[in-house]
């Protein structure tokens, strides 16, 4: 479905997405693209908590390349869509507390 579930080489290190296509409800989703996915948070911190992952396996931020500069590029704008979309501000800071955050399960 996403991330990167069978199409991930065997060699390579799993990622914390590996197997979200397993425990996400459809529901949850609330975009995809032909690169992402975009879903809610299942212990949501706040009102709107949503998750925009890339279809693509990376292991680690550490595995990023400039290739991948347009792939973030298309999360941040998606994420701005979709804060828009949930009725708030993306470029209003006193109403909205966002931030793009890459996970590294490797250090």
């Amino acid at each position: 479905m996403f991330c990167c579930g069978s199409r991930r080489n065997t060699s390579e290190k799993p990622c914390i997405f590996c197997n979200v296509s397993d425990t996400i409800g459809i529901t949850r989703i609330v975009a995809e693209t032909e690169h992402l996915v975009a879903f809610r948070d299942r212990s949501p911190s706040a009102k709107v908590h949503l998750l925009v992952i890339p279809k693509e396996h990376i292991s680690t931020v550490k595995d990023l390349s400039r290739e991948h500069m347009p792939l973030l590029h298309e999360m941040v704008e998606l994420g701005k869509r979709l804060l828009k979309e949930e009725g708030f501000d993306p470029e209003n800071e006193d109403q909205i507390r966002y931030w793009t955050w890459f996970s590294c399960t490797t250090f």
